[in-house]
């Protein structure tokens, strides 16, 4: 499982994945502002061929390929 939603975050998910990692780098880094958690970016949509936030853009890609592989 963690295989296959890997792979889509690298390839189908990379806009939503490289928002996402872009706000944790700032705020582990000391630069975002008090209280920011990064969940608004966790949950964002992006203008990709399918308007999802990152975890559904993963979910919708990992669960076809793991049902094929039970």
């Amino acid at each position: 499982h963690p295989v296959v939603r890997d792979e889509c975050k690298e390839k189908k998910c990379a806009k939503l994945a490289k928002h996402f990692e872009h706000c944790q780098e700032k705020v582990q880094g000391g630069e975002g502002f008090k209280g920011e958690d990064c969940v608004e970016e966790l949950y964002v949509v992006l203008p990709i061929p399918r308007d999802f936030h990152m975890m559904h853009c993963i979910d919708d890609c990992a669960a076809p390929k793991l049902f094929e592989k039970l």
